[in-house]
């Protein structure tokens, strides 16, 4: 491990550590994301400015917003990396409003409105949130069952780089469709082709992905073919992907407080160890935060079926 993987590596735990204890009602994955986030742009998290920001998420939205909705400290946390959250939350509220006037509201809009502002749509928000809308039904023709609101936020993230419909699903498609032949069909599955169809071959990047999945397993790290994929969907988008560098990264984290296999999960820490591999990897460091925004929906998506589960044994309980 590199000077430079284990630095990012101690600040990734250092700010995991920091939002867990002031957030301790939050969920874990929460938590994770949060600290992740931070470590994409190799920063560390600032508490106060996290509270600044969720006072201006409760000061400019209403009490039902999707905005502070359960996983509010995913965009307390984006919103705190910004030099000016106060304008950046403008322009994410003008992008949501546009998402709104195609899209059913849903708790996946907040996200993608945060891709479109990140991108800086100002001025063609209706624009791209048409688009957006056109590449979901795209991929909602080719996966309806797999398909959901969580897809809502790649589709911005598509729209944002101007592809069509046609060539955004056919990206999916093409990653898909390996990666199926290996892991199966499973939302998971269609996540990480997702993250991989913004490749330049999305189609060698899927046999990344399948190749280091089987050097993992091998290892005794078996991956799932859920949430987890994305960190293989982004560290086989390097030139230079490294299976040996998830596992050393895995004993890392595995010594570290809250990042053992009762507490973050085996899988969720080596999902983020594969993330951590990827940053500063050539060819994995210009990604327009194409993996966060994608992780964000899937880890929301989780932490939902977590909330029915449990509704529904309190539910059967009474």
């Amino acid at each position: 491990m590199t000077d430079a993987v284990r630095s990012r590596c101690d600040r990734f735990a250092a700010n995991y550590e920091r939002v867990r204890r002031a957030h301790r009602m939050e969920y874990h994955l929460l938590h994770a994301l949060t600290a992740y986030c931070a470590a994409e742009r190799d920063r560390d998290l600032d508490l106060d400015a996290i509270k600044d920001a969720e006072r201006l998420l409760k000061d400019n939205t209403g009490p039902f917003s999707s905005f502070r909705s359960a996983v509010r400290l995913i965009y307390a946390g984006a919103l705190s990396l910004e030099s000016d959250p106060s304008t950046v939350f403008d322009r994410v509220l003008e992008a949501h409003a546009a998402l709104k006037a195609v899209f059913f509201p849903s708790s996946y809009l907040p996200m993608a409105a945060f891709a479109l502002a990140r991108a800086g749509r100002e001025g063609a928000y209706e624009e791209t949130a048409r688009l957006t809308r056109t590449i979901y039904d795209a991929m909602k023709d080719d996966h309806p069952f797999l398909t959901g609101g969580e897809d809502i936020p790649f589709a911005a993230l598509a729209a944002c780089r101007g592809l069509s419909a046609p060539a955004a699903s056919a990206g999916v498609e093409s990653a898909y469709t390996v990666l199926r032949q290996g892991l199966g069909a499973a939302n998971g599955v269609q996540t990480a082709a997702q993250t991989l169809s913004l490749s330049e071959d999305p189609v060698a990047a899927a046999r990344t992905l399948l190749r280091l999945w089987q050097e993992l397993k091998e290892k005794k790290r078996p991956f799932g073919r859920d949430t987890e994929l994305i960190g293989l969907a982004a560290l086989a988008l390097c030139e230079t992907p490294d299976a040996a560098l998830v596992c050393e990264i895995d004993d890392d984290l595995r010594r570290r407080r809250g990042f053992g296999n009762w507490t973050l999960g085996a899988r969720q820490r080596r999902m983020y160890a594969a993330l951590l591999a990827s940053l500063g990897n050539e060819g994995g460091g210009s990604r327009d935060f194409t993996v966060a925004t994608v992780l964000a929906a899937a880890t929301t998506r989780m932490i939902a079926q977590r909330q029915a589960e449990t509704a529904a044994v309190v539910a059967s309980s009474t």
